[in-house]
């Protein structure tokens, strides 16, 4: 049976879509309502998880080709772009590393290093190890990891405290049966446990808070950031050490934010005492690291691939010096991320084992059953709804509609109305499915108002990860919900102070890494231009405050066909541009 939400979302899903297929929303573009309706099906089918994410997913390649918008075989082509590669070889090598439980030795070892004598250094290790592990697993698959360590922990301390807590009771009782009413050992007994109590709900809240942070970091490290570097409007220009620069502060801040508010609703005032037993003996009984020899490979394949990915631009250039890579307009660069992540994970698959003597570090029987797929497809769905988008015209449509409102802001005020914003449509929906409804349409604007695209997709992107309110905002936040040791009032307590937070700081953090790192600042960029939404024109001027040589030019009307139309620079003067030649028009 259908749930309220699902039933509700299925009704609007279907009957708006075909009430839209009889308005035209432009002559110019026809198909461009059929788009819009299958946009709306779509978005509300994963607003409202009609069906599972990654089904719904498949709809794109269906529906996109009966409506005469683009074919199924450019259509299909969407669902497995470099970017689903370079997830496919990351996720290759997070799930050897979970497999040979590297988390486990770093969660017991950092644990063990600082003790657990204090509560707060308790609630930091517990998010920086979630924070670090994100960054390169699955934020999900490292709030499952660390939920056990954590429940051992505070499960032991809290048979302890019910074991004093009983002592101390029949002391107050022998000492003084007659006036003892109870209320005392009441009182003694809930202090103790209740203390403990609270501070296990700021415990498993820094996990998934910490996930979610260290995700924002890496471009692997949540889909919502996969998903902006296969926008079209980037030309597959964003890399992976370009993103962690530009993430990298913005992560470190809502880890920063999470410790500051757990730790002052949750730490500060409890009296709470921890047994390091358990924790010792589990890192005293694993077997030393450098005698774990698959542990060892999957830890330096691992950083390998980090290397790879942070290095790739400069060895690309250093080989390209000494002439051993060609590299010019005839003959673009070969190797990206995707390549460095795919490289590392067949290593896994050829590097034997030595805990399974005749078996690779990492089977294909294990890995196929840990690869999410899910994942992969809804991604891909995004990438063909945009794909969709560009073809049927509606983002042409799109971009006038919003453009109109989006030059009169300024730039600050801009940046937090888009933070605010996707910040709490996350907490309903999935950040991914957000992501694919979003930046499709923060592209549209860009190309229209020749806003810089940095100056808008990156910001829509980590804002998907600025939701900590309800279990549904995030996985994390569904993996420590799911565990029932966390009340939702408490997610919505420390969550809203997040999600306010973050929207304020980062307003300020993501604008300024933005112009820092993407020059996001600057004018709109010749490789963001696309045929068909601008014209790159080789006219001098200043542009956003700068003296340009050439600059963008948003196509006003390409009815003649993608080398050719009406086109507007930033100041609105108006060319005719046609096989790359342009000419004002007078």
């Amino acid at each position: 049976m259908w749930t309220a939400k699902e039933l509700i979302g299925s009704i609007i899903g279907v009957t708006i879509p075909v009430c839209l297929t009889f308005v035209e929303l432009s002559p110019e573009f026809p198909l461009a309502n059929l788009m819009l309706a299958i946009a709306f099906f779509i978005s509300t089918f994963w607003v409202c998880e009609v069906l599972p994410l990654a089904v719904t997913s498949l709809f794109p390649v269906v529906l996109i080709p009966l409506a005469g918008i683009a074919s199924a075989k450019t259509v299909a082509i969407s669902y497995w772009s470099w970017i689903q590669m370079l997830f496919i070889g990351a996720f290759l090598v997070d799930i050897a590393i979970e497999h040979v439980d590297l988390p486990k030795r770093l969660a017991l070892a950092v644990l063990a290093k600082v003790g657990v004598g204090q509560p707060g250094i308790v609630l930091a290790a517990f998010l920086f190890i979630a924070w670090i592990l994100s960054m390169f697993c699955s934020n999900t698959a490292t709030a499952l990891m660390l939920v056990p360590f954590a429940s051992g922990l505070l499960d032991t301390a809290k048979a302890e405290a019910r074991h004093l807590d009983l002592a101390d009771d029949r002391d107050r009782s022998s000492q003084d049966s007659s006036s003892d009413d109870g209320s005392d050992a009441s009182r003694g007994h809930w202090s103790r446990v209740r203390h403990l109590e609270h501070f296990s709900i700021g415990i498993f809240l820094a996990i998934a808070f910490g996930a979610t942070a260290g995700g924002v970091a890496t471009l692997i490290g949540t889909p919502p950031n996969g998903i902006l570097a296969g926008q079209q409007i980037l030309n597959n220009t964003l890399t992976f050490d370009k993103w962690l620069q530009f993430a990298l502060p913005v992560s470190t801040m809502l880890g920063c934010l999470a410790f500051l508010v757990l730790y002052f609703a949750y730490v500060q005032g409890t009296r709470v005492e921890l047994n390091a037993d358990s924790i010792m003996r589990q890192y005293q009984g694993l077997t030393p690291f450098l005698r774990s020899r698959d542990e060892v490979l999957v830890a330096l394949i691992q950083l390998l691939q980090i290397v790879g990915w942070v290095t790739r631009p400069y060895w690309w250039q250093m080989l390209q010096g000494i002439g051993l890579i060609a590299d010019d307009h005839k003959n673009p660069k070969l190797l990206n991320d995707a390549s460095v992540a795919c490289a590392c994970a067949c290593l896994l698959f050829i590097l034997p084992s030595q805990q399974r003597p005749g078996e690779p570090l990492l089977t294909w029987k294990q890995a196929e059953h840990h690869l999410p797929w899910g994942v992969l497809l809804l991604m891909g769905g995004g990438f063909a709804m945009a794909h969709g988008f560009s073809q049927s015209g509606l983002t042409n449509i799109a971009g006038k509609a919003l453009g109109g409102v989006v030059p009169g802001l300024h730039p600050l005020l801009l940046t937090f109305a888009i933070i605010f914003s996707i910040t709490f449509l996350t907490e309903v929906t999935s950040n991914s499915a957000t992501a694919n409804i979003i930046l499709p349409l923060l592209s549209a604007v860009s190309w229209d108002t020749l806003i810089h695209p940095m100056a808008l997709l990156p910001v829509a992107t980590v804002a998907c990860s600025f939701a900590f309110m309800l279990p549904a905002a995030t996985p994390p936040n569904s993996v420590i919900f799911a565990t029932g040791r966390v009340p939702i009032k408490h997610f919505v307590r420390a969550g809203v102070v997040m999600n306010l937070a973050s929207a304020i700081l980062g307003t300020f953090l993501v604008k300024g890494m933005a112009s820092l790192v993407f020059d996001a600042a600057g004018p709109f960029p010749e490789w963001a231009c696309k045929d068909g939404e601008c014209f790159w024109v080789p006219v001098a001027g200043v542009v956003s405050g700068r003296v340009v040589d050439g600059q963008a030019c948003s196509v006003v009307d390409d009815s003649l066909n993608n080398t050719a139309g009406l086109c507007t620079l930033m100041n609105g003067t108006q060319y005719i541009c046609m096989n790359a030649t342009c000419a004002l028009v007078t």
